[in-house]
């Protein structure tokens, strides 16, 4: 059995513009995280240590996380999503050790961390200057 169902005008537009309303919406979402991941890449440059490199990919895999937990994005926004990131953390990994080969031998690089059981983290130039105080120390 068919039911006729009557619509104003006016309720027709009201319909309409509440399913434009949430299609926009999804999409600003989805359009949000993208230019979210975008901005985290675009930090990116020729003088990136190793260390702000490892927290721009922790900054994108948090953008991914809220995305999911944000709920509002379908299932294949969030695939698109992923794929876009895994792209660009790609990309910045590969650019980063492009420009560490090339910078190697031409100039000096940022100290990069280093582990020590005793003192946790130190800085290359800070080892090199105790071993330098070492040096004069035994020369005394």
């Amino acid at each position: 059995m068919k039911k006729l169902l009557r619509l104003t005008e006016s309720d027709l537009i009201k319909l309409v513009q509440k399913i434009v309303k949430e299609q926009s919406y999804d999409e600003s979402a989805f359009e949000e995280h993208i230019g979210t991941i975008d901005h985290i890449a675009n930090h990116f440059n020729n003088e990136t240590t190793e260390d702000e490199l490892d927290f721009m990919l922790t900054q994108i895999q948090y953008e991914l996380d809220s995305a999911v937990r944000g709920g509002e994005l379908t299932d294949d926004e969030l695939e698109e999503l992923y794929d876009y990131a895994n792209d660009i953390a790609k990309e910045l990994e590969m650019e980063f050790n492009s420009l560490d080969n090339l910078q190697e031998g031409t100039k000096a690089k940022k100290p990069k961390a280093i582990r020590s059981k005793r003192s946790g983290i130190k800085t290359a130039t800070l080892v090199k200057k105790n071993l330098e105080v070492l040096r004069n120390l035994s020369s005394k």
